[in-house]
């Protein structure tokens, strides 16, 4: 499954980039590698308990390759929980890493429920 954010080149975010800089990246510039959180949200974590929404990723030509549309983490309605105290919980609720997409949607999933 593909997220968007993480390590990527310049060129892959080029126009976050454009607007900020008020000209095109030079070829150079689109080489280079920054480390960007879409929608200001760090990328999910190897060992990080996530609950994803996803959908077929179209910019690949795999069969069950994956793109994820939302990702909500185990925690609180206070914020993610910490790693370690993730990794003892039980908890089957997971909240929005940041603020929900949409303010109208729920703030809390409990994944029980959908299982």
């Amino acid at each position: 499954m593909r997220e968007q954010g993480g390590v990527v080149s310049v060129a892959q975010v080029r126009s976050q980039f454009e607007g900020k800089l008020g000209r095109k990246p030079t070829d150079k510039e689109l080489a280079e590698t920054v480390d960007y959180e879409f929608n200001g949200i760090e990328p999910a974590q190897v060992g990080d308990r996530v609950l994803v929404v996803v959908a077929d990723d179209t910019s690949v030509q795999k069969k069950g390759a994956y793109v994820s549309l939302a990702r909500l983490v185990q925690g609180n309605t206070a914020g993610a929980v910490p790693k370690s105290a993730a990794a003892k919980s039980s908890s089957t609720k997971f909240t929005w890493p940041g603020e929900a997409p949409n303010p109208a949607w729920e703030n809390e999933v409990d994944a029980e429920s959908l299982l």
